[in-house]
């Protein structure tokens, strides 16, 4: 297991099972807190469905951002970012999606974000963010490399 501790958040990276489906967590109180941010990687051949839960913040910003740089460094075929478990972002989510399609270009990576609920969704309408971004049209995502 990886600790990476600062005063805001603690994040743990820790295999389950199998080395294609890693959990990331960030804990901002509580192991029992229900707004705790969560990153679940289903992993198949290269290819990544990274899905997000909880509230993606200024305080577990660092881990997604960690793991968006280590998936495009291990020259990873595809990343889907799942969105539909989020409860929350801000601006630091959106920087992030940004900074995954600038990280994805540059490793020749494909990048694709599935739609979260309404007030995510808003965010991406508003900043005129979700005709630059590469995301599905389709609803049904069951694994990390679902055909669109």
């Amino acid at each position: 297991m990886l600790d990476i501790v600062s005063p805001a958040f603690r994040c743990s990276l820790r295999a389950l099972g199998s080395p294609n489906k890693r959990d990331i967590n960030v804990a901002l109180t509580s192991l029992d807190d229900p707004s705790r941010f969560a990153i679940q990687d289903v992993a198949s051949d290269g290819q990544h469905r990274l899905v997000l839960s909880g509230e993606l913040d200024i305080a577990a910003a660092p881990s997604l951002e960690a793991c968006l740089y280590e998936l495009c460094a291990d020259a990873s075929r595809s990343i889907v970012l799942d969105l539909r478990k989020l409860t929350f972002m801000d601006s630091n989510g959106l920087r992030l999606t940004i900074l995954a399609r600038e990280l994805c270009r540059q490793s020749g990576c494909e990048l694709r974000l599935i739609q979260g609920p309404a007030q995510i969704r808003r965010l991406f309408e508003v900043t005129a963010l979700v005709s630059q971004l590469p995301f599905d049209s389709t609803s049904d995502q069951s694994g990390p490399g679902t055909a669109r």
